[in-house]
């Protein structure tokens, strides 16, 4: 099961990339549905679709755990209710940065006592995330600072490196929480 979540991961953000190049170099951005700037988009709305499943296979762990219950219930909550302000609000850092880092530290807690290759896919999914938040934290400053407009290579680099790194997280985390729901429901 993590082996196919991690050949998942890397065939969706090879296809995203590939998309995005093909959509920016040959169409000029005017298929958006592969425009990875919209959650409207293929990749934009798998990546709300692994963001749910990390949210279900965590309340499912939650309910098949007999320790870590609350944990597994708060990241399942805190994700869902993220995933919530991502469609409603989309992406702002001032706001989400504190419950961004509250399910970071909950996912790297509830993980803790898992078998190494469920924390290692977990907290590689988690990186990638920490990377796609920084990036778009910073990044459009940059490439503005820059003097480079949306319509611009760099501009479109960006975009690349946040979207992908967010849908490829996404889809690792969820693999991993998915794993531990299975592990329980196997033991018990």
């Amino acid at each position: 099961m993590l082996r196919a979540g991690f050949v998942l991961a890397i065939v969706l953000v090879l296809a995203q990339i590939a998309a995005q190049v093909v959509d920016y170099a040959v169409y000029d951005l005017s298929i958006h549905r592969l425009d990875s700037d919209s959650h409207a988009s293929v990749f934009g709305a798998l990546s709300l679709a692994a963001q749910g499943a990390a949210a279900v296979a965590a309340g499912a762990a939650a309910l098949r755990s007999s320790q870590g219950r609350l944990r597994w219930a708060a990241v399942a909550a805190l994700t869902g209710a993220l995933l919530v302000a991502r469609v409603a609000i989309g992406f702002k850092a001032e706001i989400l940065i504190l419950p961004v880092a509250v399910l970071f530290f909950l996912l790297w807690d509830a993980t803790a006592q898992e078998p190494a290759d469920v924390r290692r896919l977990v907290r590689a999914g988690l990186a990638l995330l920490v990377f796609s938040f920084a990036v778009h934290v910073v990044g459009p400053r940059v490439v503005s600072d820059l003097g480079y407009s949306s319509k611009s290579w760099p501009y479109q680099i960006k975009g690349l490196l946040k979207h992908s790194a967010e849908l490829g997280g996404w889809v690792l985390v969820a693999t991993g929480v998915a794993a531990v729901f299975v592990r329980r429901n196997r033991d018990e």
